[in-house]
Formats: C-alpha cells, structure tokens, sequence
C-alpha cells in the first residue's frame, strides 16, 4: 500500500465530500483522507491496482486542481533500449505521475508531487 499527500483547493466542504466519493469509486483506492481547513488530501492506494495518475486524473476530471512539479533533466549516453527501464523505475518512485524518456532528445520529464518526493531524489533515482 502506498500512502499519498497533496494539496488541493478546496473551497468547501462539499467539494470535499465530492473527491472523497470519486476516489473511493477507484478499485484500489482503500483510503481517502480530506483535510478541508488544510486543502489537502492523503489516499491510501493499492499502486498494483490503481495508479498514482489515474488518481490524479480523477481530481482533475472533477474540476479541481493537484499540485506538482515538472523536472526536467538530460542524460548524455541513453539508448532506445534503456527508455523504458528508466521509465519504470522513476515510475515506482513514491509521488511519481508521469515520465516520459527520449534518447532523440536525451531527456527526461518527471512529473510528481513535491510533498511525497524531492527534486533530489528524483535526480538521485536515474
């Protein structure tokens, strides 16, 4: 189980009832945690049952926004072929929602929650 942290706005408490209703629908979800006066939300999730960008998806599709960060960095020496072992492991990192690898552009593109992971970390990872 994987436990996840992220501040939203929330500009009431119905709005609250709303996400905790849409996440809970998820299979996989198995808690959902709303602080209204804090605007933010802890869910407990099963990751190899539901991933952290369909939770992400889910907020978002209701109209609210999550807050991440985007980091970009490059990588001199990567073949096609390391593409998706990268990937995967910047993947499996808590806080990670996206990735995207390119050895045409030797980059890659992390989008994550910086209340579950640091910036460092994520360079330390790869």
């Amino acid at each position: 189980m994987k436990i996840i942290g992220y501040a939203l706005c929330i500009l009431c408490n119905n709005y609250r009832t709303t996400i905790e209703n849409k996440l809970r629908e998820l299979d996989g979800i198995v808690e959902v945690m709303i602080n209204f006066a804090g605007e933010e939300a802890q869910v407990v999730y099963n990751p190899s049952r539901v991933s952290l960008k369909d939770i992400v998806r889910a907020i978002r599709n209701l109209g609210y926004n999550v807050f991440k960060e985007e980091l970009y960095f490059t990588l001199e020496n990567i073949s096609v072929d390391e593409e998706p072992i990268i990937e995967d492991k910047l993947r499996r990192l808590p806080g990670v929602i996206d990735v995207k690898v390119s050895h045409v552009a030797k980059s890659v593109s992390v989008v994550f929650n910086p209340l579950s992971i640091s910036t460092d970390s994520l360079r330390k990872a790869y």
